[in-house]
């Protein structure tokens, strides 16, 4: 199993293959009752990019702990 922050550096990786931009890491860490410890924003120029974005995310995350996220 990866670890959080390692999960967070896997999705960034999985953003800057294709040239996502504007990356933002938000920690809800602090936050009671938040779904997740991490939320993690880009922008992508086209729906074809933001799609060919969640993908390779997908496919990092997959190859670094071997379990597929859920979109």
């Amino acid at each position: 199993m990866i670890k959080t922050n390692e999960l967070v550096k896997t999705i960034t990786r999985g953003i800057q293959e294709k040239k996502g931009s504007g990356i933002v890491i938000a920690d809800l860490g602090n936050i009671d009752g938040a779904i997740a410890r991490y939320f993690v924003i880009c922008q992508g120029n086209s729906p074809s990019q933001v799609e060919a974005i969640a993908e390779s995310v997908g496919d990092f995350a997959w190859k670094d702990s071997g379990e597929k996220p859920l979109t």
